[in-house]
Order: C-alpha cells, then sequence, then structure tokens
C-alpha cells in the first residue's frame, strides 16, 4: 500500500509539472506579465527541477509524504525536504530516460 501511495505521489506530481510546464501563462490577461522571458516566473516553469520542487512540497501536504518520518518532523520543512528530494530523483529519472532513449545526430 505504501508503494502504490509513492507512485501515485510521483506519476501524479511529474505530470503536473509536465502540464504546468505546457500551459500558456502568457497569454492570461492579468498575470501574463508575470511570465515575459527573462522573469523570475518563467525560469521557474522552465526548470523541471526548480518546479518540481514546489510542486512536490504541495503534493507532500495532500498525500501526507514524508521521506524523514523515522529521523524528525518539522511541519513545513519535511514536507519541503520531501519536495525536494523528490524533484530531485523523478529529474535524474528523466534525464537518464532522455540519455538513453534520446537518438544523438553527429554531423
Amino acid at each position: 500500500m505504501v508503494y502504490l501511495i509513492s507512485f501515485a505521489y510521483f506519476a501524479i506530481g511529474g505530470i503536473c509539472i509536465f502540464f504546468l510546464q505546457k500551459f500558456p501563462f502568457q497569454k492570461l490577461w492579468l498575470i501574463g506579465t508575470w511570465f515575459q522571458k527573462g522573469g523570475f516566473l518563467h525560469e521557474l516553469f522552465e526548470c523541471d527541477l526548480c518546479l518540481g520542487v514546489w510542486t512536490y512540497w504541495i503534493l507532500a501536504f495532500f498525500f501526507r509524504m514524508n521521506f524523514l518520518q523515522g529521523v524528525f518532523y518539522v511541519p513545513v520543512l519535511s514536507e519541503l525536504i520531501t519536495g525536494g528530494v523528490a524533484s530531485f530523483l523523478v529529474h535524474l529519472l528523466k534525464i537518464g530516460f532522455e540519455a538513453k532513449f534520446s537518438v544523438i545526430e553527429v554531423r
């Protein structure tokens, strides 16, 4: 049961990151200027590792995930560390998958 919840946590987080990066925030009426190239939010949403920390941090509250269960628990900090670790693991999985199965063309 714990493995199923962990898999759902990682999978839902990855899907959320994918859709957040694909959504055209620049075209929104009121907050579109916040996402212009070179801005902080544009840079945040471009980086899957950076966006993943915040996405997995929020999901850690909903899934009640804590990778530091036996070590310590500080209400917000533990979820932030869990989000950072989860984001890093998913990022490594993603770049490893891309490195293994991408086509490299030498000209």
